[in-house]
C-alpha cells in the first residue's frame, strides 16, 4: 500500500473571491485565520494513501514558522531573507510532505497550502507591501499553478535534486537561482522533458562554475541557449533521444551560443559527471528500472512485421525508410508522464509527417519505455484523425501531439477536441498481436452506476454549470469504460458510453435530485434557498419591486397548464436579471392588450396571474430573487 499522504484540495472557484481578503489583511490577521482548520470539509484523492492527520498539517505550519521566523518574519523581509526562504523551504517541504508526482501535480493540493495553511508566510515573501498588488499576482503566488509559492519550490527539488555528483543532493541551489531556474521553469516545451531540462541546468552550471565567461553574463547564455532549444523542437523530438543523445544534444547547443558570444567553449566531457535522476520512491516495488523498450527494439518489431529491411534516414534515430523505399516509419517513445494524468506523450512535427506522406506504405510506431510492445498505426489513419488531436504552431511549422491513456487495461488515444469521442481504443494496432491488453472479463456500465459520480461532479461544479459534453468527459476519466462500452454505435459518432451519460437527462435520472437544474444542456448545483411553504409572500412595494431581481435558474420543465402556462413562462423567462417591476409592467401591459386577451390566466384568489407565475416558480426552485448585490433573497 502506497505511504504517500492525501492532502486537502481547495478549487480555484473557491479561491478567488478570498484574493481581496488577502490583499487588505494585515499578516498578523491572516496568521489568525489560518488556526482554525477543519480537514473535514475538504475534498481529498480517493486513491492518494490515507489523509493527512490533522498533527501533520499542524506540524507543517509550525515548522515552517519555524524556519520563516529565522528569517526576519514578520518583519519586512530583504532580498537576502526572500533567497533564503527559497532554499530552505525547498529543502523542506520535498523532504517533510511525503507527496506524490501525481498529487504534487494537482493545483488544488497547492492552493490548500497557500490560501489556507500560510497564507501569512504567502503575504510576507511576496506581498509585505500590498497597496498596490494586481489580481494576477495574487492569483500566481496563492492560488495553485507553477508560480504557486510553495509548487514551484517542491518541483525544483523533484527535478534537480541529484542534479550533480556532491554530497548535498541539494547542492543545484548553489549554482542556481530563483531567475535562472524561472528561465527554464517558464518553457513549458522544454520542461516537460526531464532529461533535456537537467541536461540544460547541469551546463549552465558548468558554465557558472568554470568560470569561463569573459564578458558576457551567464543568464544571457542561458536565453541563448533555451532560444535555440525551441527553435530545435518542431523538428527534433527530444522525447525520443535517449540520455547520452539528450546530453550531447545540449552540450552542442551551449557551444554554438558560446561561440556566437565569443566565448570558450567546453568539451563533451564536462557532461559526464552529471548525475542520473533519482528520487527515492516510498513504493519499493516501484524503484526498479523498467526501461524495456528501445528503438532498436522497435526497428527490429516493425521489420518484422512488415517483413522488410529498414534503412536508418535520420541521424537521431526517428525516421526510417525501407530499402525497396515502399516503406517508411517514425518512431517514437514515451515514458509514463506522471504529472499529465498519467498519459504517454508523444509530438509529430510537421517534417515527420511530410516523410511519411511521400511513402507508399507509411507507419507511425508508438513505443512505451516500460512495455515491450509497441502500437503500429497507419499514417493514413493519423492523417485522418489529425484535427482531433492538440496542434500548435511554430515559425518551423505545425507540431501534433499525441498522448495514450492505459488506466483502464485498454489503450486509448486522446481525441482532445473531440468533446463527443474523447477517447479512442487502439488496440487493434498493438504488435506483437499476443500482447492485446483489452480485459476480456469486463462487464458494461449500467445508467445505475452513472448516478452517483453524476451527482458529485455536478455538486463540485455548482453554479458553474458542468456541460453534458463535460459530464462525459469527466465520467469517462473516472469510470474508465472499455470493451464493448466503448464502441461506436451504428449512424452516430457517440460510443456506447456516451448515450448512456446523455440517456441520464432522457431518461429523467436525476430529476428527483432538487439541487440540481438543467438550463441550456447544463447541470448546475444550487443551495436550498426556497422551502415548499406555502405562505410566500412577496412585497407589494413598488420600491421593494424595483430594488429586487429575477434569476432564472433552470427551465420550467414539465409545464403544466396547457398553453396559457407556456405564454406565462415565455414572457417571465424573459426578464431573467431585471428587476420584479419590470416583469409585473410588461405582464400587465400584455393582459390589457385585446390581441393577447386569450393567452394568460386570469386573475386567482385576487392575485395577478405574474404574482402566480412567481409563487410557481419559486417553491419549485425555478426561479430565485436577488438584491442589488446579487445577495439571495429568503421569502416568508
Amino acid at each position: 500500500m502506497s505511504s504517500y499522504s492525501a492532502y486537502p484540495r481547495v478549487f480555484r472557484s473557491e479561491l478567488i473571491h478570498k484574493l481581496n481578503f488577502f490583499r487588505d489583511s494585515k499578516i498578523e490577521e491572516l496568521g489568525q485565520y489560518c488556526n482554525d482548520i477543519d480537514l473535514n470539509k475538504y475534498h481529498y484523492s480517493p486513491v492518494i494513501g490515507k489523509k493527512v492527520s490533522e498533527l501533520k498539517i499542524q506540524n507543517i505550519r509550525k515548522e515552517i514558522i519555524e524556519i520563516v521566523t529565522e528569517l526576519n518574519f514578520p518583519n519586512k523581509p530583504n532580498q537576502q531573507n526572500t533567497q533564503d526562504f527559497d532554499i530552505r523551504i525547498t529543502k523542506y517541504l520535498f523532504e517533510n510532505l511525503d507527496l506524490s508526482p501525481n498529487e504534487a501535480s494537482k493545483n488544488e493540493i497547492w492552493s490548500f497550502f497557500t490560501c489556507e495553511l500560510i497564507p501569512d508566510i504567502v503575504k510576507w515573501r511576496f506581498f509585505f507591501n500590498s497597496d498596490a498588488t494586481s489580481n494576477d499576482a495574487l492569483i500566481d503566488r496563492y492560488i495553485g499553478g507553477r508560480r504557486n509559492t510553495v509548487q514551484r519550490l517542491w518541483w525544483r527539488a523533484y527535478t534537480f535534486k541529484n542534479l550533480i555528483k556532491e554530497e548535498d543532493p541539494y547542492s543545484f541551489l548553489k549554482y542556481l537561482n530563483s531567475d535562472d531556474m524561472r528561465e527554464i521553469e517558464e518553457r513549458t516545451t522544454l520542461f516537460g522533458n526531464l532529461n533535456l531540462v537537467r541536461a540544460i541546468a547541469y551546463s549552465f552550471i558548468e558554465v557558472k562554475k568554470k568560470n569561463i565567461l569573459k564578458s558576457t553574463l551567464p543568464r544571457d547564455i542561458l536565453r541563448d541557449v533555451i532560444r535555440r532549444l525551441l527553435r530545435q523542437v518542431p523538428w527534433l523530438s527530444f522525447e525520443s533521444l535517449n540520455l547520452s543523445e539528450t546530453r550531447f544534444q545540449v552540450v552542442e547547443v551551449y557551444n554554438q551560443t558560446l561561440k556566437n558570444f565569443n566565448e570558450n567553449t567546453f568539451i563533451q566531457s564536462t557532461e559526464k559527471n552529471i548525475s542520473e535522476h533519482k528520487i527515492i520512491n516510498k513504493d519499493p516495488e516501484q524503484n526498479s528500472d523498467k526501461t524495456i523498450l528501445s528503438k532498436d527494439k522497435l526497428v527490429n518489431l516493425i521489420s518484422q512485421k512488415l517483413q522488410t529491411n529498414f534503412k536508418i534516414t535520420n541521424p537521431n534515430f526517428v525516421t526510417l525508410k525501407s530499402e525497396d523505399k515502399k516503406h517508411a516509419v517514425a518512431i517514437y517513445i514515451s515514458k509514463r508522464y506522471e504529472r499529465t494524468n498519467q498519459k504517454y506523450w508523444y509530438t509529430i512535427n510537421n517534417n515527420h509527417e511530410q516523410f511519411l506522406a511521400e511513402a507508399k506504405s507509411s507507419y507511425i510506431i508508438l513505443g512505451m519505455e516500460e512495455k515491450d510492445f509497441c502500437f503500429v498505426i497507419p499514417y493514413k489513419w493519423f492523417d485522418e484523425r489529425k484535427d482531433f488531436f492538440s496542434r500548435n504552431l511554430t515559425i518551423n511549422g505545425s507540431r501534433t501531439h499525441l498522448y495514450i491513456e492505459d488506466d483502464a487495461g485498454e489503450s486509448y488515444i486522446v481525441r482532445s477536441k473531440d468533446s463527443d469521442i474523447p477517447l479512442e481504443s487502439i488496440e487493434s494496432f498493438i504488435f506483437p498481436e499476443n500482447f492485446q491488453s483489452i480485459q476480456s472479463n469486463y462487464e458494461p456500465i449500467h445508467e445505475s452506476q452513472l448516478i452517483d459520480p453524476s451527482i458529485q461532479l455536478i455538486k463540485k461544479y455548482g453554479n458553474k454549470g458542468i456541460s453534458t459534453s463535460e459530464l462525459i468527459k469527466e465520467l469517462r476519466s473516472i469510470l474508465k469504460p472499455s470493451g464493448e462500452d466503448t464502441k461506436k454505435l451504428k449512424g452516430r459518432s457517440d460510443d456506447k458510453f456516451s448515450q448512456k451519460v446523455r440517456n441520464l437527462k432522457s431518461h429523467r435520472k436525476l430529476d428527483n435530485i432538487s439541487n440540481i437544474s438543467f438550463l441550456n444542456d447544463r447541470y448546475y448545483w444550487l443551495n436550498n434557498i426556497y422551502t415548499n411553504k406555502n405562505n410566500l409572500s412577496i412585497p407589494n412595494s413598488i420600491d421593494w419591486r424595483s430594488e429586487h431581481f429575477i434569476k432564472i435558474l433552470k427551465e420550467k420543465l414539465p409545464l403544466s397548464g396547457g398553453l396559457k402556462a407556456e405564454n406565462q413562462w415565455n414572457v417571465l423567462k424573459m426578464f431573467n436579471n431585471r428587476s420584479i417591476l419590470d416583469f409585473q409592467d410588461e405582464a400587465s401591459k400584455r393582459s390589457m392588450l385585446a390581441q393577447y386577451k386569450n393567452d394568460y390566466s386570469n386573475h386567482k384568489n385576487d392575485m395577478p396571474w405574474w404574482d402566480q407565475e412567481l409563487y410557481y416558480c419559486l417553491k419549485r426552485k425555478i426561479i430565485k430573487i436577488v438584491d442589488e448585490k446579487d445577495n439571495d433573497i429568503s421569502l416568508n
